[in-house]
C-alpha cells in the first residue's frame, strides 16, 4: 500500500486580493519611478512612507511595527546592490 502525502494550501481570498492589489500598485509606482511631478514614483513612494510614519495613528506602537520592516527592506536592498556590484 502506498502512502501518499498531500499538502493542501488554504488561501484566504481577501488576503490574496489585497496582496495582488498591492503588487499591482507597487508595479505602477516602480514603472514611473523616474517620472517627475505628483504622480511620479519617487513622489508617491515618499508620500506612502510619510503617511505610514505621520499618519493618523502616529504612535510609538506603529513605529515598533514599521521600523523592523523598513530595516529588513534596507538590508535586502544592500544585499541586492552588493550582488549586482559583484557581477
Amino acid at each position: 500500500m502506498q502512502n501518499f502525502s498531500t499538502t493542501i494550501k488554504v488561501v484566504n481570498l481577501d488576503e490574496y486580493r489585497l496582496r495582488r492589489k498591492n503588487e499591482q500598485f507597487a508595479e505602477a509606482v516602480l514603472s514611473r519611478w523616474n517620472d517627475k511631478g505628483p504622480a511620479g514614483g519617487q513622489t508617491l513612494f515618499t508620500a506612502i512612507l510619510d503617511k505610514a510614519v505621520k499618519g493618523p495613528i502616529a504612535t510609538k506602537g506603529r513605529a515598533e511595527i514599521l521600523l523592523p520592516v523598513l530595516l529588513e527592506v534596507l538590508d535586502e536592498i544592500e544585499v541586492q546592490e552588493a550582488s549586482s556590484d559583484d557581477k
